[in-house]
């Protein structure tokens, strides 16, 4: 919280209630057994970048990780237009020194 840099009261308390929402729904998600909840969580879990045993599939601080992660994502993918970022990545390939490549 002390990261968050939130002035107010009711800046704080807005701010834990979509964290807890998040931590909720993440909890629903664990515990879900169907196809298509594990098919999210096997997604989320790869965004997060973190690794887990093949025996648990998933980890809830993995699967919040993730769930940032995409969140960003989306968030970036809904502000520039998607040729202003294919632009930002064609300037930056160039950029690379073709070793790297």
């Amino acid at each position: 919280m002390e990261q968050w840099q939130q002035q107010s009261g009711p800046a704080i308390a807005r701010r834990l209630l979509v964290a807890a929402m998040a931590c909720v729904g993440v909890w629903q998600l664990d515990h879900d057994d169907s196809v298509p909840a594990m098919a999210f969580t096997d997604a989320l879990v790869r965004l997060s970048g973190r690794q887990v045993r093949k025996s648990n599939r998933h980890t809830a601080p993995a699967l919040l990780a993730g769930l940032w992660v995409l969140l960003s994502m989306v968030a970036l993918l809904e502000h520039p237009s998607l040729t202003k970022l294919k632009t930002f990545i064609a300037k930056l390939a160039d950029q690379v020194p073709k070793a790297l490549v």
